[in-house]
């Protein structure tokens, strides 16, 4: 991990020695080095975790525990890679609020056990949604309740609608509906066919502008 030969890591090294290879090697410290040495060789060890970078990019979690004859224990851990996953994971995650946040459609994916696992700002504003209350993990019948409260529900009873919804997400087909909503309001609801990983099925709705005055009751279903 840091290039040392056997005649510079042996019983008696002094920790001076090892800290200053270790600042040759790059390590950054944002301080004066004389200042950083004698922080780490001077007085009682305590307990300390931190994350050390260095010039070549590697990135180096080290962790060190006091032991009772007034030693310690310091462990040196590589974690660039994991570091640069992670990184990638936010960006890719970052890419992906993007582009659902910027659909002209409401998105929401919800597991197989009937919890969101994602959806878009848009989707949480076309049912008046409060948006503290939609997170990651919200059961369904939790969501159908806020809607039931700001009235963007077909005319049904909770236990109709529910099962209605319960039908199309555990459908093998995709699904069209349109539906006016108690509030006047009328949306354009579609079910993928496929299930993704975990059994999770995306759903997408839409404001169905041409039907929006629609004074009567619509509800149609169609199977593509």
């Amino acid at each position: 991990m840091y290039a040392l030969s056997p005649d510079q890591v042996h019983p008696g090294t002094p920790i001076k020695d090892l800290i200053e290879h270790r600042l040759k090697l790059g390590l950054s410290i944002g301080g004066e080095v004389g200042a950083y040495v004698r922080a780490r060789t001077e007085g009682s060890v305590v307990s300390e975790q931190t994350v050390q970078q260095f010039a070549d990019g590697r990135i180096i979690a080290y962790t060190i525990h006091p032991l009772p004859d007034g030693g310690g224990m310091a462990t040196h851990e590589d974690i660039t890679e994991r570091e640069e996953l992670s990184r990638r994971l936010q960006e890719r995650n970052f890419q992906f609020d993007i582009a659902i946040n910027n659909m002209s459609h409401g998105l929401c994916f919800f597991s197989a056990d009937h919890r969101l696992v994602v959806c878009n700002t848009h989707f949480i504003e076309m049912y008046g949604l409060p948006p503290d209350r939609v997170r990651p993990g919200t059961p369904l019948q939790e969501i159908l309740d806020l809607r039931y409260e700001v009235g963007s529900v077909p005319a049904m009873t909770r236990e109709e609608y529910a099962k209605w919804r319960t039908d199309v997400a555990m459908s093998a087909e995709a699904m069209d509906s349109i539906v006016e909503m108690q509030n006047g309001r009328t949306f354009r609801s579609g079910t993928d066919r496929c299930p993704i990983s975990g059994g999770s099925r995306p759903t997408k709705t839409s404001p169905s502008s041409a039907r929006r005055n629609c004074r009567s009751r619509i509800w149609r279903t169609t199977t593509r």
